[in-house]
């Protein structure tokens, strides 16, 4: 039994050995993984090697996983997600593209998927779920707890591609008249704070933002001050119905961190971080050039051949008709080109 546990142990070190290896490959690919760690994941689902995949996929970056599920054919994808169920978390489905993150979700259980979604804040949960079908959605809602769920839904009733989308409802908030100290202790005794957060979002009785705290001059000044004689310049909210586009803009133009978003009646409902704005910036690049070249924006590599055939039809179109245009031009000077 002594040798048995003893060859068991040498092996499974073995294996992570071997796959520290892999990960620390410095020779990339064009997605940014080490060219051998496709392989060597293949291998490991081939052979139903849980430890392997254990070893090989709990180093990686969720964005790193979304982009090797892309790489992988879908059978090897299935298999893979049948072995390695409970390592997939609801950042690696955030990362993952429409149609992959809807196939995904279909070949999880609802207890693998609870356990997934259960510690993402309200605005990842919104982006995870608002493209999805609604069977797929209502899969996902029913996974979080009865705050949470409440908080998601009210984000989905705001308009596509608006603020209230964008934002997450974990705020952190303190009243206007509160001094350094009070701030501080309250902070200390929550037990509910966002996982990051930049500002403390300083509101009126009527919970109206009057401005905001960056958590460095927070701690950098004496108990006794108020809140208000540390409040930033660079204070600005938005509106739910905002335009995502707008508020990108201004996170860019004005150098944001973070800024609260406001419903009908000024009162706050919510925060934006600068990496959803920086989000929003990068699509609407990658779109101005896909579009350039005449690519669907929402095309992944990832997709069905129907749903690609449906995305680039007309331009496919247009560019048949202009071939067969060009082409009798051409038959008018067949006898000269002769």
């Amino acid at each position: 039994r002594v040798s048995g546990i003893w060859i068991c142990c040498a092996v499974k070190g073995r294996v992570m050995a071997d796959s520290a290896d892999i990960i620390e490959d410095e020779d990339v690919d064009d997605e940014g993984l080490p060219k051998r760690l496709v392989a060597a994941v293949l291998d490991a689902v081939g052979s139903a090697n849980v430890a392997a995949l254990d070893a090989l996929l709990n180093p990686l970056h969720p964005a790193d996983i979304a982009d090797l599920l892309e790489q992988i054919d879908q059978r090897d994808r299935a298999t893979l997600l049948f072995l390695w169920r409970d390592g997939i978390d609801g950042e690696i489905l955030s990362e993952l593209g429409d149609d992959l993150r809807s196939e995904v979700i279909d070949l999880l259980g609802p207890a693998e998927l609870a356990e997934a979604v259960r510690d993402l804040e309200s605005d990842d949960v919104v982006d995870l779920v608002e493209d999805l079908g609604l069977d797929q959605q209502g899969q996902v809602l029913d996974a979080l707890e009865a705050g949470n769920r409440v908080a998601v839904e009210k984000a989905l009733a705001y308009p596509d591609e608006s603020a209230g989308r964008l934002m997450q409802m974990e705020v952190v908030r303190a009243p206007s008249h509160w001094t350094v100290g009070q701030t501080i202790d309250f902070l200390r005794a929550s037990d509910d704070l966002p996982e990051q957060f930049y500002h403390v979002i300083l509101v009126d009785p009527r919970m109206k933002p009057v401005g905001y705290v960056t958590l460095g001059r927070l701690l950098g000044t004496p108990r006794l001050i108020h809140l208000t004689e540390l409040m930033e310049d660079s204070f600005r909210t938005f509106r739910v119905d905002q335009d995502e586009e707008e508020v990108a803009y201004a996170f860019n133009q004005y150098h944001l961190i973070s800024a609260p978003v406001v419903d009908e009646d000024d009162r706050l409902v919510g925060v934006i971080t600068i990496d959803d704005a920086m989000i929003v910036l990068d699509d609407e690049h990658d779109e101005d050039i896909l579009r350039l070249a005449g690519v669907d924006a929402e095309s992944s590599l990832t997709d069905k051949v129907i749903a690609t055939t449906k995305r680039r039809f007309p331009w496919l179109a247009v560019n048949l008709v202009t071939a067969i245009f060009a082409s009798l031009i051409i038959s008018l000077f067949e006898d000269t080109i002769a």
